[in-house]
């Protein structure tokens, strides 16, 4: 050991990226007040991308969404390459990417406010489906949880196609061919199947989405966090 820096101590704070030889790193935009973020090879020190951006989201589906101070929002694969980039203004929040989608959501006013309206582009910068939705989930198997321009719950595919409709009070967590959703009779949560059949009744406060088999539910303010099994349509605790 030489004792010699490997990264000069330049940066306010730097945070290593988990799976990758990358850190995140943060310098200080003393006139704002403010940190700007960037990519460093942790072994050279080198950058990989220069610390000159407000947002750095972690990497998923093999991508990370930055924006630039500018606001300009960009996509960089795990080897920094950019994909695309988005000129300020394209949209006011772009979210990770899942399945090679990502949403985005854009505010357009209203009668007596700001609305929120989503799409999804894909990892070439191309909208495959336009900023119309009033809100949507993730995709998960080539399939998302939307609610349509005119207000109804409904499952999409890819091209925005409806492939289904529900008549709950909200749709939400799809997750292993299920999706978490609200009665609208007592406000409670249950799951339903993607052909809208309940497979349980909606029995808990909160409902979280399942994974590998097994989902997280609140039953009530005495029992809380209880994990929630199913067994053909049944559910136990």
């Amino acid at each position: 050991m030489t004792g010699e820096f490997v990264i000069e101590p330049i940066y306010a704070a730097i945070e290593c990226i988990e799976g990758t030889d990358w850190a995140r790193v943060y310098v200080s935009d003393g006139l704002k007040n403010e940190l700007k973020i960037g990519i460093i090879d942790r072994n050279t020190g080198n950058l990989i991308l220069p610390t000159d951006n407000s947002r750095l989201s972690i990497f998923s589906d093999g991508v990370a969404v930055v924006q630039g101070t500018d606001g300009r929002y960009k996509v960089i694969d795990e080897q920094g390459k950019v994909l695309f980039e988005k000129e300020a203004g394209f949209c006011d929040d772009l979210y990770v990417f899942k399945e090679g989608i990502a949403r985005f959501l854009i505010r357009v006013e209203g009668q007596s406010s700001w609305e929120s309206r989503y799409g999804f582009i894909d990892k070439t910068g191309k909208v495959i489906i336009e900023p119309k939705l009033l809100d949507a989930g993730d995709f998960t198997d080539g399939k998302a949880l939307v609610v349509t321009a005119e207000g109804q719950n409904a499952l999409v595919d890819r091209e925005g196609k409806v492939l289904k409709t529900y008549d709950f009070a909200k749709c939400s967590s799809l997750s292993e061919g299920l999706f978490v959703y609200k009665d609208r009779r007592t406000g409670l949560y249950g799951y339903a199947n993607l052909d809208g059949k309940p497979v349980t009744a909606p029995d808990f406060a909160e409902a979280e989405p399942f994974q590998d088999g097994v989902a997280i539910v609140k039953v009530n303010d005495l029992v809380r966090g209880a994990i929630l099994s199913l067994t053909g349509f049944n559910w136990k605790l």
